[in-house]
């Protein structure tokens, strides 16, 4: 994880005053599922594949959270829901949901999922964002991983990303 933060004294409506970053070239796979019906996923669903906590300055200034996840299913037609969970913000709801179908029924192709969600600071404390993935049915979730297998690919440089920006208000 790197940070990087700006002076109180030099920010400005719309500065950027701190940016938090994780990222991992590991595989890590999962098996827990996330309901694709019309309901919010919870933070009991799926398996949680990132988290990166973060100070606000100011719970007058904005966060700007951003995701880049490399996902594959082992089981062909399984559809990867991505969650972005805050327990500020919700106790137990995602606050951002993304979605990747693969068509057809072959085998699985990689997702490169991708996610942004913008909100103002819930707290002025350390708070922590988690990104949980899972299928819609039973399959194992792979992160990082070969086309619905669990095997490294491009040597540990084919990775996944979370990045939050504070924004001054």
């Amino acid at each position: 994880m790197s940070t990087t933060k700006v002076s109180a004294a030099m920010q400005n409506a719309g500065a950027i005053v701190q940016v938090v970053n994780t990222q991992t070239g590991a595989v890590a796979t999962g098996t827990t599922v996330m309901v694709g019906d019309d309901t919010i996923p919870q933070i009991t669903e799926g398996d949680e594949y990132l988290t990166l906590a973060i100070t606000p300055a100011s719970t007058s200034n904005f966060l700007l959270v951003e995701c880049v996840m490399n996902v594959t299913q082992s089981a062909t037609a399984t559809i990867s829901i991505m969650g972005l969970f805050n327990t500020d913000v919700h106790a137990t709801d995602a606050i951002a949901v993304v979605v990747y179908g693969t068509p057809g029924t072959g085998t699985n192709r990689p997702a490169l999922m991708t996610l942004s969600y913008y909100l103002t600071a819930p707290v002025a404390s350390a708070t922590t964002f988690r990104i949980r993935i899972g299928g819609h049915q039973a399959s194992t979730t792979a992160l990082n991983a070969s086309f619905g297998g669990t095997t490294r690919k491009m040597g540990g440089s084919y990775a996944s990303t979370m990045t939050i920006t504070e924004i001054s208000a």
